[in-house]
């Protein structure tokens, strides 16, 4: 009995000691939404950046960041950004440095508002200051082996991640980042001005390498008008013709308009050309299957036919895959809506079509190599909103959005895909 009292007396001791400590301790939670709309209102941020690399090395940082304009100096590095364009400074002199871009907190929290799968996985003080924990798998466009796991601790007071920690599972290793002296006070434009003199030249040099492009594009596209009309060559060599000056004209030139009415033009006889073609094949043999019956392939559940089908009869889908080249979205779209091929009906899949696809370690893109293609991405016919679309990368077999590119230069490794449903046909 007098154990009894005593074991009731230390419960009651803790409960009154430590209770009142947890109730001030409680954090306020915040939605992702908020987050985000946060994330969007910022147009001036600095902050300190301490990163401890998975090596153990540390590094401290000093970000400003002011509109589409970003600087980071610190005892390794000295970079900026102005919009997409990169520049560091080596050899006393600042270099372009095309494909970098600068890691900072937005970049971080953009990402998040991207991925598929990002969620809220807790709360937890951090130097006294309430945070909601949020997590995402980050894109992986350099490499797409490694998979990435993102963990944001989300100050709820200004809703800027003081923390971040990225886990490569893939290799094993730990990335974590403290930021500090976070600011929203005005920048000085002086704190750029060696940047943006830099980025004047190279957009001046970039507006000079695009007349000559253009120049040279013309050329070929005239002797394809020429070839266009010349009775000598036949629908298939002007089909070839037209497919090549489509592909050379797939960049987009942001001085001029020519480049887009000749592509559209391209696109046009190219179909055209196409459907002649199509027209002029021989008809099969009275009594002799017809071509969409000819078996050609077959890969596990999957038939190859000889006129470009792929028929998957675990599902009842069929699949054509469309050119082996990099591919805008808008052009996937009016490539599906011109589609005759047996009969027709074809359409941009859906992502969850898209991931029936999905076979680890199948054929070069982990699908069947029944459906012949290098790249690595997908594009599905589902759009988010207006500016971006869905697309399956194939490297792992998760969804993601990015913005509608407008040529073909920005869609790296991503192709475009017709399906149907058998019964549609």
């Amino acid at each position: 009995m007098k154990y009894s009292r005593s074991v009731i007396f230390l419960i009651f001791w803790l409960t009154a000691s430590f209770g009142p400590a947890h109730a001030d301790e409680t954090v306020r939670s915040v939605t992702l939404e908020q987050i985000y709309t946060k994330m969007n209102s910022i147009k001036t941020l600095s902050y300190q950046s301490k990163i401890r690399s998975p090596a153990g090395n540390m590094a401290r940082t000093k970000i400003w960041i002011k509109g589409n304009k970003v600087r980071a100096q610190g005892d390794r590095i000295k970079a900026g950004q102005i919009g997409k364009r990169g520049y560091q400074y080596f050899g006393d002199r600042w270099i372009e440095s095309p494909g970098f871009s600068i890691n900072t907190v937005i970049t971080f929290l953009k990402e998040a508002h991207e991925a598929d799968d990002t969620k809220i996985i807790g709360e937890q003080i951090i130097n006294g200051e309430d945070t909601t924990i949020i997590e995402y798998t980050r894109p992986r466009w350099d490499n797409f082996s490694n998979v990435i796991k993102v963990k944001l601790w989300v100050s709820n007071k200004n809703f800027v991640p003081i923390k971040i920690q990225a886990v490569n599972i893939t290799e094993n290793k730990i990335q974590t980042e403290e930021i500090s002296n976070i600011s929203f006070e005005k920048i000085d434009e002086t704190v750029f001005d060696d940047i943006l003199k830099k980025d004047e030249q190279v957009k001046r040099q970039a507006k000079e390498k695009w007349i000559s492009w253009m120049e040279a594009k013309e050329k070929g596209y005239q002797g394809a008008l020429k070839m266009d009309e010349d009775l000598r060559y036949t629908p298939k060599q002007k089909e070839i013709y037209w497919e090549s000056i489509l592909s050379s004209i797939c960049k987009d030139n942001p001085y001029s308009v020519k480049d887009d009415e000749m592509r559209a033009y391209a696109r046009s006889r190219l179909l055209y050309w196409m459907d002649k073609e199509s027209a002029s094949s021989p008809t099969p043999p009275s009594g002799s299957p017809s071509a969409e019956n000819v078996e050609i392939g077959r890969d596990s559940t999957y038939i190859a036919y000889a006129n470009g089908v792929v028929e998957d009869t675990m599902t009842g889908l069929e699949w054509i895959a469309g050119l082996d080249a990099d591919t805008n979205w808008n052009d996937a779209q009016n490539w599906v809506q011109s589609l005759t091929v047996d009969g027709g009906g074809w359409r941009m899949p859906t992502r969850d079509e898209l991931k029936t696809l999905y076979k680890k370690g199948a054929g070069k893109s982990n699908m069947t190599p029944l459906l012949k293609i290098s790249g690595f991405s997908v594009w599905s016919g589902e759009k988010k909103d207006s500016s971006t679309a869905w697309k399956v990368d194939f490297f792992g077999g998760r969804t993601s959005y990015r913005v509608i590119p407008i040529d073909c230069d920005r869609c790296m490794l991503t192709r475009a895909f017709a399906v149907r449903s058998k019964h549609n046909k």
